[in-house]
This record gives structure tokens, C-alpha cells and sequence, in this order.
């Protein structure tokens, strides 16, 4: 844990929590806007030190934040900042119910309902399904007999949760694969109309034993035609009126090019 004021301590009470895997981008827009930020990450690296007003380092075991530690540090923080809000990015969107359980803290984000909904597979395929967005044929239970499947974790982030092969002990869900170029659009709504921020291809190590999706990187801002745009445009319009989705999320995609057409398939979002 780091604690050092800023240059700008006009605003002593404009605190604002974030916690994330890594909180180092999301630190440094906070910084720029006027926050006096508090971040909870797996690495407190200089960046974000030199963007936060307290910096804490938690430790990550296989890609996740240790509870009993997370536990700790919601409960200090929320004495020592009781009216803060407080953002979730990537790695933390399981933690909405957890916040909102201090009512004096205000959450930026979609409530728990919202999230456990667009989280829960059953019920965000089912709307797809409904609302005639593509996605990759899904199956709960066994893993089918033929074709390429991956399984999913319902809760994990950067490819720790995909696998070939069943997760003993995990609740998850068998997804059809399907080879095509991995792109994340990220956008921002207010639960009516969303604007797109850009698109980014996605890349993954893909000889990481039986998790082929760990994540390497993006490219930001990549170009794609005009088609998929517009198709990814009409499939988020559907998707955010369909949840009264509001804030910042990205909505993960596989877009497919074959001989006369071009195909996008929805594969998950990720409400922050």
C-alpha cells in the first residue's frame, strides 16, 4: 500500500475507488480528470502509483484476487473513504453485489441484477437467441460428441476461464468454436443509445496448453469493413435496450469472412 497526496488537493472529498486486475489505465483517466483516486490492483506499478492518491497491491492467484485479502481491503477502505464511489474494471465484475452492500458508497455502474444477468448464460444467450443476434451454438451439461468446443467458466477474464477441456469443479458451459478474427468493441451507453469507442483485435498465446485463448494484447483502434461494423452496431443497439445497459462495457466477437459473406458472432460482454 502506497499513500502520498496529490498536486491538486482542491478536492479533498472527490474520491473515487477502482479496482481491477490492472487499474493502471483506468487510474490515469480518473487522474487527468480531476479524482483523487484510490486504486486496488494486482500491481501497483509506477503508472499508477504516480496517478493515485493510495495504491493498494493485492495478490492474484491464477488470475484472480485472493478473497480473503479483497475482503480486507473493501472493509478498511470503506471506513477510511465512507462517500467515495467506486468504478469496477476488468477481473472485478463479480464484486458489484459486494459493493453495494454499503449503501453510502455510490457505485458507477449497472446494479447487480443487470450484471448478473448479462453474466449468467442461460439467460444472456437466451436473449440473444431472442432478440436474433448470432453467437456460437452453446450446450450446458456434457460436452458434445463431435465438432470443436471450448469450455467457459461463467466468471473469469483474460482467457483463464476457456478451455478444451472440462474445469473440474467450475460452473461453466460448452461453447462451438469457431476459427475467425477475435475483435472487442468498446462503448459507453446510458442504457438507450451507446457510441462506440473503437474496435480492437484481440490476440491470444495459443499453445498454452489446454487453454488456447490466454491474453497477449490487443490492437487498438483496429480497421474493419464497413458490413461487420454495422452489424456490431445493430447487435449492441439490440443488446443494450434489451438490459437498460448503462456505462462502460466491451462485447467480445468473432468476426468470420467467407466466400461471398461476412459473418459476427456475439461471445460475451463485459459490463464495468
Amino acid at each position: 500500500m502506497r499513500l502520498k497526496l496529490l498536486a491538486n488537493t482542491s478536492i479533498k472529498s472527490n474520491f473515487l475507488i477502482i479496482i481491477s486486475h490492472s487499474a493502471r489505465a483506468l487510474s490515469e483517466s480518473a487522474f487527468r480528470a480531476g479524482w483523487n483516486v484510490i486504486s486496488v490492483d494486482g500491481f501497483a506499478d509506477t503508472d499508477t502509483l504516480e496517478s493515485c492518491y493510495e495504491c493498494w497491491c493485492l495478490p492474484l492467484n491464477a488470475g484472480e484476487f485472493v478473497k480473503s485479502h479483497l475482503e480486507t481491503c473493501i472493509a478498511k477502505l470503506q471506513q477510511r473513504y465512507p462517500q467515495a464511489k467506486v468504478v469496477l474494471g476488468a477481473g472485478a465484475e463479480n464484486l458489484v453485489s459486494d459493493i453495494e452492500k454499503f449503501p453510502s458508497w455510490q457505485l458507477c455502474a449497472n446494479s447487480s441484477k443487470i450484471t448478473n444477468q448479462l453474466r449468467d448464460p442461460n439467460i444472456f444467450f437466451e436473449a440473444l437467441r431472442e432478440l436474433q443476434v448470432e453467437y456460437p451454438t452453446v450446450q450446458f451439461g456434457e460436452k458434445p460428441e463431435s465438432g470443436e468446443w471450448l469450455y467457459k467458466l461463467t466468471d473469469s477474464c483474460g482467457g483463464m476461464g476457456v478451455s478444451r477441456e472440462y474445469i473440474d469443479n467450475s460452473q461453466g458451459y460448452w461453447q462451438q468454436e469457431i476459427p475467425g478474427a477475435a475483435i472487442s468493441v468498446l462503448c459507453v451507453s446510458d442504457g438507450q443509445v451507446a457510441k462506440c469507442l473503437g474496435v480492437n483485435q484481440q490476440y491470444s498465446i495459443s499453445d498454452f496448453g489446454t487453454y488456447p485463448y490466454i491474453y497477449q494484447g490487443v490492437l487498438a483502434n483496429t480497421e474493419v469493413g464497413f458490413i461487420i461494423i454495422e452489424k456490431a452496431i445493430g447487435y449492441i443497439d439490440k443488446i443494450i435496450n434489451n438490459f437498460n445497459l448503462k456505462g462502460v462495457f466491451s462485447i467480445d466477437m468473432v468476426s468470420v469472412e467467407r466466400v461471398g459473406e461476412q459473418k459476427l458472432y456475439v461471445l460475451e460482454i463485459n459490463p464495468r
